[in-house]
């Protein structure tokens, strides 16, 4: 049947063919898998001067099937791409917001951002409507890459098409500089917002997400200090209060510093301001006072937690079982395996060495031999 209608398109007069039957046949033929012969359908219809050229229909299927690739028949190389979308141009057919920000989005995380680049560079020398949602998914592509210096640039061509950046992508330039460390140039740009506002720019100021990325990327480095100061900055001059976030990141910084009289400090200011823990408040807290031998008030703080309806998960007894190991508290650390087990959490090969190395030290080679047999039934083996 679909070779008899693709004879019969074929055979007819070129003067019938109009745009419409030739969409309703293209999206006939995708359908039916017959990408090869969907092709040869959108090549003749996007032919420079053709009597049935492509509208906004055709350019859907095309840009929405690239976008979805992995549905897509059509046989398109990444490297055809840009040449597609210049025929498409030429007959005044350009991809719309959201499917251009798919398309972007998937050349970025498909190691494509280099065609992705010249797609939007294309369009913009062809002077297609763009908006900042596709400069942002192509910001994000360049920040994957740590290509820095392209997404500087991307922002200024941005501003000289009078696009206006928006919080998003002020927030994906933060993003990765913190990531890459760059944490000098991730707070000029937040400090770039305000300017922008100033000078008659984009109307946008940082939003909380901003400073805590940021507050976060210093905590990591070691510089927890200007984090405290970032937050004093961000509560005076735009009123925002630290949220959970906020404390665990500066909860983080101190733990990782070793600061642990810090670490309750910053846990009762939290309290104090009525902003709520959650697990990874509790996790940051016990691992730092179990690692810095404090492993009683790290239990005291975790029965605490637990009587206040804060449920710990996997990491927070793996931390816990691991420090009892460790100072050969053994009654204690299978306590905690088997509250870890009822409680549903699943412990992993980690608790199950700490265990293991726990119980042979101490010369209980038998309950050594019994987690093993446990450790075994659940799937996990000994290295050799």
């Amino acid at each position: 049947m679909i070779d008899k209608a693709i004879s019969v398109f074929n055979e007819a007069d070129p003067l019938v063919r109009n745009t419409h039957l030739c969409n309703t046949f293209l999206d006939f033929l995708l359908k039916a898998g017959r990408g090869v012969d969907g092709r040869k359908v959108l090549d003749e219809m996007l032919v420079k001067g053709s009597t049935f050229p492509p509208n906004d229909l055709t350019g859907f299927m095309f840009f929405d099937g690239l976008a979805r690739r992995g549905k897509f028949v059509l046989p398109v190389k990444w490297e055809e791409v840009i040449g597609l979308v210049t025929k498409f141009g030429e007959h005044g057919v350009f991809p719309d917001a959201l499917v251009l920000h798919k398309l972007i989005t998937r050349l970025g995380r498909s190691g494509n951002v280099e065609h992705a680049w010249d797609l939007v560079h294309v369009l913009m020398k062809m002077s297609a409507p763009l908006e900042a949602s596709c400069f942002n998914a192509l910001l994000t592509g360049l920040g994957l890459e740590s290509q820095f210096e392209k997404m500087n640039l991307l922002v200024s061509e941005m501003k000289e098409k009078g696009i206006k950046p928006d919080g998003i992508t002020f927030g994906i330039r933060i993003l990765y500089l913190c990531k890459s460390r760059r944490l000098g140039q991730a707070m000029e740009v937040l400090e770039s917002m305000k300017k922008e506002k100033e000078n008659g720019g984009a109307s946008v100021v940082p939003d909380l997400i901003a400073y805590n990325t940021v507050i976060k990327g210093l905590c990591q480095v070691g510089r927890q200090e200007e984090g405290l100061v970032l937050v004093d900055k961000m509560i005076s001059e735009h009123g925002y209060a630290a949220n959970t976030i906020t404390y665990n990141c500066l909860l983080d910084g101190f733990c990782k510093a070793g600061e642990i009289d810090r670490l309750r400090e910053l846990f009762d200011q939290m309290n104090t301001e009525g902003v709520p823990a959650d697990v990874i408040t509790l996790n940051i807290l016990v691992d730092g006072m179990c690692k810095h031998g404090r492993i009683s008030s790290a239990f005291e703080f975790f029965n605490d937690m637990q009587k206040k309806g804060l449920n710990a998960n996997a990491i927070t007894y793996t931390s816990l079982i691991s420090a009892f190991c460790n100072v050969n508290n053994l009654d204690k650390a299978t306590a905690m395996f088997d509250l870890m087990v009822s409680s549903g959490c699943i412990p992993d090969k980690v608790v199950y060495y700490s265990l293991i190395n726990g119980f042979s030290r101490a010369g209980r080679l038998d309950d050594a031999c019994s987690v093993a047999s446990k450790m075994k039934s659940k799937g996990f083996f000994l290295d050799a």
